[in-house]
């Protein structure tokens, strides 16, 4: 199936893919420090704030703490001028027996734009593996074109194509993308109180997730339920695609401290109708050694 034409407009048609279950933290760092410190930081390039950075999550459920581990990392891309951010998931112990050690991976390919305050996408890859099943999906970006491009593949063979508009002027950020232009102020200051919009790629298509900072009076009300940490830091409600994440409502909460780590977050409804809660284990910069996968 192909409803792709690199020469004109394109339409958005459905394909079978498997559903993504690692959720939270790809949004945690959705914040900023305070304000003081945010200005001086605007003025440095997004990919020297994060160049070298890798956090390590553990995911639990109900009174697991642990049932998988999730790594974030942002590096140079050794094949291109640009930058390359990678996301890993795998369920460890009874989990991982039970959901036949299933991992997530997605590794955007970026290029700074507007002066480097900003990263743009232009290549996003996910797979999904489960037991010997491998699901995965390719977008490409070609800007020239106005359109993005992708391709799905199940177990070695090409399930389907199809294609999403690009309009004049507009910018559709994958997760990854958005995950470090958001905590980079690339689409604006974050204030407590405020909420913000971000184009980005949904399953099927194109749409927008919606990000909003909490009130003083709003964290107090949600702190003890969500297991926040005492002390400061900022209090995020976010909102993605709750087909491409399969969430009943696709809300995602997020805690991140002062100095823009994010710490907790929560994802409701993710397993059943419980809540996953992934917390920071690690954060550290880059070492000569370290993987790029």
């Amino acid at each position: 199936m192909l409803a792709a034409n690199k020469h004109g407009s394109c339409g958005v048609k459905r394909i079978n893919m498997a559903s993504i279950v690692f959720l939270s933290a790809l949004f945690l760092g959705l914040g900023m420090p305070v304000a003081a410190i945010s200005e001086a930081r605007s003025s440095i390039p997004i990919s020297r704030r994060f160049l070298g950075e890798t956090l390590v999550y553990d995911l639990g459920f109900l009174w697991f703490r642990r049932l998988a581990e999730v790594h974030i990392r942002f590096r140079r891309d050794p094949l291109s001028e640009g930058y390359r951010a990678s996301f890993k998931a795998k369920t460890v112990g009874l989990l991982g027996w039970i959901t036949n050690y299933r991992e997530n991976i997605y590794i955007s390919y970026m290029e700074e734009i507007e002066d480097g305050r900003r990263l743009r996408p232009t290549r996003f890859e996910r797979t999904v593996i489960v037991g010997p099943e491998v699901d995965r999906s390719i977008y490409e970006f070609d800007y020239d074109a106005g359109a993005i491009f992708c391709t799905v593949i199940q177990n070695g063979w090409i399930n389907g194509q199809f294609c999403v508009d690009i309009p004049p002027g507009k910018t559709y950020d994958d997760l990854l993308t958005a995950f470090y232009n958001f905590r980079g102020e690339a689409y604006g200051p974050i204030t407590r109180g405020r909420r913000q919009t971000i184009s980005a790629l949904k399953k099927w298509g194109a749409g927008k997730y919606t990000v909003d900072t909490l009130s003083a009076v709003d964290v107090s009300r949600k702190r003890r339920d969500l297991d926040w940490p005492a002390g400061e830091g900022y209090g995020l409600k976010v909102r993605v695609d709750k087909e491409l994440f399969r969430l009943k409502d696709g809300l995602i909460w997020g805690w991140l401290s002062p100095e823009m780590l994010p710490l907790v977050g929560v994802a409701e409804n993710a397993v059943g109708p419980g809540d996953a809660v992934a917390r920071l284990r690690k954060s550290a910069s880059y070492s000569p050694g370290a993987k790029a996968w």
